[in-house]
């Protein structure tokens, strides 16, 4: 059996699965090594989380999901430029800092994956971010990232 560069949606679903419960049997493991009782909550979660890949995997099985034929990636173009923007976005934050690479990923990202409306798309991902940065810097008052705008932005809140 030759290996298929694009699986079919079934065949990726089951692998995600496969990765989600890896990932929760990791991390209810790791979540054991934690003091006292702290370790609990990471325990729950790690639980819901390996409950979620049984039931996408029991589901997948059971046929509630697309058909074989159906591909993963319908353009796979998209999804390779998709992963390097990640990377980028990743990159970005450590050299200008969150906010502007945020709001490039964040516009960048629906518009490569065909979202047109702009001017839906704009107030969305400024509200989110303005949302983030008031959560954390005045709420919580827990510091981002150093950011090329944090003048503009102590300047206007």
């Amino acid at each position: 059996m030759a290996v298929n560069l694009n699986p079919s949606r079934r065949h990726a679903e089951v692998g995600f699965a496969a990765l989600l419960l890896g990932a929760a049997v990791w991390a209810y493991v790791e979540a054991g090594n934690y003091a006292g009782q702290s370790g609990g909550y990471p325990r729950v979660l790690a639980i819901l989380l390996g409950l979620s890949a049984i039931i996408l995997a029991a589901r997948t099985l059971m046929g509630a999901s697309a058909p074989d034929d159906a591909r993963l990636f319908d353009h796979p173009g998209r999804f390779v430029v998709g992963l390097g923007m990640i990377f980028l976005y990743v990159v970005a934050i450590d050299v200008v800092g969150y906010i502007l690479p945020s709001l490039i990923f964040g516009i960048g990202v629906p518009m490569l994956l065909g979202y047109r409306h702009l001017q839906l798309l704009l107030p969305v991902v400024i509200g989110i971010l303005v949302f983030i940065y008031l959560v954390f810097k005045v709420m919580l008052e827990r510091p981002l990232p150093p950011d090329v705008l944090d003048g503009v932005l102590r300047a206007i809140l």
